[in-house]
């Protein structure tokens, strides 16, 4: 059986895309072709400068790849188990142009 065609749809600020394996009760925008996927997965909300994704999944965990941000700095451990502290992601992000108002010392 061939793979299927890849989508893409034209999303702007202020749109909400359901995405999962759906039905005729429960509509969605996106349909993985992954019988593991919940039939209402989850959402991609999308504001003026980034988009927001929503896991409505109470047993799977779901991973959002964004090839736009290829240049974004590195906020998470290459380790699939560990995940950053505040204060790690802080660390990465003090050298990072337009974050130093907001990895700052109080009163520095």
């Amino acid at each position: 059986m061939a793979a299927p065609e890849p989508v893409s749809l034209r999303i702007g600020p202020g749109d909400l895309v359901g995405f999962g394996r759906g039905s005729a009760s429960v509509p969605v925008d996106l349909r993985p072709v992954n019988p593991a996927v919940s039939r209402l997965a989850g959402e991609v909300r999308v504001a003026e400068d980034h988009w927001q994704l929503s896991n409505l999944s109470a047993s799977r965990t779901y991973l959002g790849e964004n090839p736009e941000g290829a240049c974004e700095p590195q906020l998470r451990d290459e380790s699939v188990v560990a995940v950053a502290t505040t204060s790690q992601i802080v660390e990465r992000l003090r050298n990072q142009p337009g974050c130093e108002r907001r990895t700052g010392v109080a009163g520095g």
